[in-house]
């Protein structure tokens, strides 16, 4: 019968390696089961990591021995959605016709593909209002990557203003 302690080293800082449990007993020629954990900080950059395990026999500390593996570690950054922008600027002509609308400028910092998909719209007029058309929907697309929005305004107001509310996933 032989104990002996566990021990897991990562060869990048911050990163840590853990046993669990960090000490085993076997009998001669048995074997004995432990877990590792890594765990790895949020915001690391990928990059290769070694972890080293090491059993030390706890009645003779030279008796020993180590095994590594190396492995990349791969982060998925979130896509960038700073320079997100309507595929149209402006609904014009305002002739209550029914314009598609997506979402560009969005990239991924790590080059994956991106889906967009429409999670809310709103507009600065009433759907209903004096001089618009009464035509409804106005704007419709939810749960899609395009919005679909009425070119049409208030006859008495300014123009119409559209937000398109969206998720970007890698």
């Amino acid at each position: 019968t032989a104990t002996y302690n566990l021990q897991a080293t990562s060869s990048v800082a911050g990163i840590t390696a853990t046993l669990s449990p960090s000490s085993v007993t076997v009998n001669g020629g048995a074997t004995a089961t432990t877990s590792l954990t890594i765990t790895v900080p949020a915001g690391t950059t990928a990059q290769d990591v070694t972890v080293t395990i090491t059993a030390t026999n706890t009645a003779n500390s030279a008796i020993f021995n180590s095994a590594s593996a190396r492995f990349a570690l791969v982060t998925n950054r979130p896509p960038d959605v700073a320079a997100a922008a309507p595929t149209i600027a402006s609904l014009w002509p305002v002739d209550h016709r029914m314009v598609d609308v997506g979402v560009t400028g969005i990239t991924d910092p790590d080059g994956d593909t991106v889906s967009v998909r429409i999670t809310g719209i709103t507009q600065s007029e009433p759907v209903e209002a004096t001089g618009d058309g009464n035509t409804c929907p106005d704007a419709s697309g939810e749960g899609t990557a395009t919005a679909h929005l009425r070119a049409e305004r208030s006859g008495g107001g300014t123009g119409r203003l559209y937000v398109i509310e969206f998720t970007a996933e890698d």
